[in-house]
């Protein structure tokens, strides 16, 4: 305002300068202030203008910052600063709403994520009654989806319980929906979705449903089994309510042993307890258990179990459990038989690992080296054999048991373990990788030495040394390293008789050669 003021005073004073030579300087004086108003009044009127018009713009944008305010659920905050400009205020706002539009867009993109959570949940229960277009809120949401996780939990527990009923009364039962049912309990939020898209038109209510139809299926089947075993040995009705499948299973084993024991004479009766029936099956089949203990001993030894697997079932008087042996000798005989082609190499191979670490220790004997030297071209020939046979056996045995395991859905145990595992540990073990390759190079080294050794002596003796060498080699039988399985050819018990050595005269000769032309010079000289 005091520039303005100067402005204004200096200007008058240049008027009144200029309007003193004038006629009518009163009039021209009035003209000016006149114009100046008007000039003044117009601008006024302009900024006036554009005053009102950022007023009435940071009156909307409050508005709509208030809105998104309340669209959030949030306290409103007010600029009423009167220290800020309006484009101060008005900048400051349009930032708030900006900040604000951005959190909604993140609520409504959540809001959406929890709709179809919640879809997916409604669905999976049944509880399609729910409309997701109607939840406003993300609070809405989660306690929609807090009650449908509830559910959801129940749901899984009912159908494990179910499941345990099911398995409790028939282990080994082939269910229509196991595998529905078993990725059904282990569901997250993100396998949810392609569950239901996997099991189509399936849910985990009708799931359910159909686990209980085959629950109570299977219950009325055991039923009918139970009465007809109950007529079929003249058993009554339990007085007191028992257990639908310990009862059929008290049945199963009494026909058993009463089967088993009509070839042997005894005093038992339908009213015989079970004790007293598994008693008298047990003292008079007692030569069966022992040929039995034999028998899974044999089959035993040619999986190679280990000691600590080898557990013979007990009755309850720590008996051996007849019944069970039979069961586990009727299963090893029926998978012995179905790997009988892959068994074969497995043991042959085995037999290789096994010579391989007598080798080793034999190889490692200095005492060897003396006398004759038929061991090391009998070790020479089971290098070869060894370095030829055991690597192809080995890419045999892994593509054959691979491909068996594909095809039967299960593994190939042998020594304890999986025997492809075994295979793969062994590839992976430097020291089992090498040891056929050092034997290799040791037998290598000592044929070698024995050889320039043999050469050297030979060297020093008189010519007939070759001959007697040839005949000691001829009959000198080798000792076995260990006993071949059939499959596998012994090695040569005899070797054919080696070469006699060419001898330098030269060398071996004690009568010294005389030059001829030498000595005719000598004599002439003499006479």
């Amino acid at each position: 305002m005091h520039l303005l003021g100067e402005l204004a005073d200096a200007t008058w004073l240049r008027l009144e300068d200029l309007l003193k030579d004038l006629d009518e300087p009163d009039k021209e004086r009035q003209a000016f202030i006149d114009d100046t108003r008007q000039f003044f009044e117009q601008r006024l009127s302009t900024y006036r203008d554009k005053r009102k018009e950022l007023e009435n713009s940071i009156e909307k944008l409050n508005e709509q910052m208030y809105q998104l305010f309340d669209k959030l659920q949030l306290p409103r905050t007010k600029y009423d600063n009167n220290q800020m400009t309006l484009i101060e205020k008005r900048k400051t706002i349009n930032e708030k709403i900006d900040e604000l539009t951005n959190m909604v867009l993140e609520r409504d993109r959540k809001l959406i994520q929890l709709r179809q959570i919640v879809y997916i949940k409604a669905k999976l229960t049944e509880n399609m009654h729910i409309n997701i277009d109607e939840i406003s809120s993300t609070n809405e949401a989660y306690s929609i989806l807090s009650d449908l996780t509830s559910k959801l939990k129940k749901l899984k527990g009912d159908i494990q319980v179910l499941l345990d009923k099911i398995y409790s009364l028939n282990p080994d039962i082939t269910l229509n929906n196991s595998t529905a049912a078993k990725s059904f309990l282990s569901l997250n939020d993100e396998n949810e979705l392609s569950w239901l898209n996997d099991n189509n038109p399936l849910t985990g209510r009708s799931l359910y449903t159909e686990l209980l139809h085959d629950y109570e299926h299977l219950q009325e089947k055991l039923l009918t089994e139970v009465v007809h075993l109950r007529t079929e040995l003249g058993q009554k009705e339990p007085l007191l309510s028992c257990d639908l499948k310990e009862e059929l299973v008290n049945l199963r084993l009494r026909k058993r042993y009463l089967s088993l024991l009509s070839n042997f004479p005894h005093n038992l009766t339908p009213n015989s307890s079970l004790d007293e029936i598994r008693q008298t099956y047990e003292q008079l089949t007692a030569s069966s258990r022992a040929q039995a203990r034999e028998k899974l001993k044999r089959l035993w030894d040619q999986l190679d179990v280990p000691n600590d697997q080898r557990i013979t079932p007990k009755t309850a008087d720590n008996e051996d459990d007849y019944l069970s042996m039979n069961d586990e000798i009727h299963r090893l005989e029926t998978y012995v038989e179905s790997i009988r082609p892959l068994l074969t190499k497995i043991q042959k191979r085995e037999w290789y690992k096994r010579e391989m670490i007598e080798f080793e220790k034999h190889a490692a004997d200095p005492a060897r080296l003396r006398g004759s030297s038929t061991q090391l071209l009998k070790e020479e020939r089971f290098r070869k054999e060894l370095s030829r046979e055991f690597p192809k056996l080995t890419d045999d045995l892994r593509f054959m048991v691979a491909e068996w395991e594909e095809s039967i859905g299960k593994k190939i145990i042998y020594g304890g373990e999986s025997y492809l595992e075994t295979m793969n540990k062994e590839k992976l073990s430097v020291d089992f990788e090498l040891l056929h390759l050092r034997l290799l190079t040791k037998c290598q080294v000592l044929v070698q030495g024995k050889s320039d050794q043999k050469i050297s002596t030979e060297n020093n003796n008189q010519s007939t040394s070759s001959t007697i060498l040839s005949h000691h080699l001829t009959s000198a039988l080798p000792s076995p390293i260990s006993p071949l399985p059939p499959s596998i050819s012994p090695l040569p018990q005899s070797i054919s008789p080696l070469p006699p050595s060419p001898i330098n005269k030269s060398s071996t000769s004690r009568i010294p050669t005389i030059n001829s032309a030498t000595t005719n010079r000598k004599l002439h000289k003499q006479t």
